[in-house]
């Protein structure tokens, strides 16, 4: 994003090879000091993000593993960012992805990306775990002991409730099912809620409408489409009753999110107002990581938790971290803060008084 931005506010174009070498975007990346690489925070306040022997390649084998990056074609045949199958790949061709991250290479199965496991190489871990919130689940746990005799081989648009006894990510996401929905490869188009932001809001507007990284528009229209493409998958083996109670309780944990993240991100601004924590580095204070933890881990956990019914990631690993871990020491935190700086300010007046 940070690369993405850059190269637009130079008049550059972000996807081409030439921009890519002129601006560096691994580079950008690794040494930015910014919560989209929260560890650079702490980095930089240690000394390490500016020292030239320290690789920080987790962003290498971490970030770009999965999120993908440029794959540079150099003179003699060498190819910088490589080996890298991330789905956000640019190739050096101009095209855009890497099939294989789902489709393995020589294989090419649809039977491989139907199963959870392959959404699972990503899609897993403390600060998006829909793999483990799957295995959770009363989907997840049929799955687990049955999911071996069910039919993944049924040809694409033929698949149906007949073939599996319970839905697996590519059902409710991707596939064509039941001769109701039709394939997409947007796992967006089935949902309402954006569940990965700091704020919930219906489903951004697309790619071809507006250019999604510098404008997130939501689009409630097509948020309200999703959800009812997402009723007609449920509709396959539950009652209309069933899906539209459980989407009623899922949207009032979204809303309540939204309530504790709203009162979370004043309580950091008011700080910053109130100059109890510099905005020098924005992600090195207790108050600034406490805010971004509530968000982009617990936070996160608590909504997707609700979304696909895992009890335990929407109440102890989700509200509960959220609210009274991280929000807790967050404001515990800021009290003293503020309590040192009465002091301070007390003491500062007594020595000006006596002129020192």
């Amino acid at each position: 994003m940070l690369y993405y931005i850059e190269a637009k506010a130079q008049g550059l174009d972000p996807l081409s090879q030439e921009t890519a070498r002129e601006l560096d975007p691994v580079k950008m990346a690794k040494t930015a000091v910014t919560p989209l690489f929260p560890d650079s925070g702490i980095l930089k306040k240690i000394g390490l993000l500016d020292d030239p022997t320290y690789h920080h390649n987790n962003v290498n084998l971490g970030c770009i593993e999965c999120h993908g990056s440029f794959v540079l074609a150099e003179p003699n045949g060498k190819l910088q960012g490589w080996p890298n199958i991330g789905p956000g790949r640019i190739n050096p061709d101009g095209s855009l992805g890497s099939c294989t991250y789902c489709h393995s290479g020589h294989r090419f199965s649809v039977e491989e990306a139907r199963k959870p496991e392959a959404c699972g190489q990503c899609h897993l871990g403390p600060d998006h775990p829909q793999h483990e919130i799957y295995e959770e689940s009363k989907h997840g746990n049929l799955y687990a002991t049955s999911g071996e005799s069910w039919n993944w081989k049924a040809p694409v648009g033929e698949w149906g409730p007949e073939d599996i006894d319970a839905p697996t990510c590519a059902t409710c996401h991707m596939s064509g099912f039941g001769d109701i929905v039709q394939t997409t490869h947007n796992v967006g188009e089935r949902l309402y809620w954006e569940l990965q932001s700091k704020k919930s809001v219906p489903q951004w507007k697309g790619p071809d409408e507006v250019d999604l990284i510098t404008e997130r528009i939501p689009d409630p229209v097509q948020a309200e489409r999703g959800r009812q493409e997402m009723l007609l998958v449920c509709a396959q083996c539950h009652s209309s009753q069933w899906a539209n109670n459980y989407f009623q309780e899922f949207d009032k944990v979204v809303e309540d999110y939204n309530k504790v993240w709203a009162h979370t991100d004043s309580l950091l601004q008011d700080a910053y107002n109130d100059g109890l924590i510099s905005r020098d580095n924005p992600i090195d204070e207790t108050p600034e990581i406490m805010h971004y933890l509530i968000w982009h881990h617990d936070g996160r956990r608590w909504r997707m938790g609700a979304s696909m019914m895992g009890p335990d990631w929407t109440h102890w690993n989700g509200a509960v971290d959220a609210i009274m871990n991280k929000l807790g020491t967050m404001i515990n935190d800021l009290e003293t803060r503020r309590k040192l700086k009465t002091i301070d300010d007390k003491l500062n007046l007594l020595l000006e008084a006596n002129g020192q």
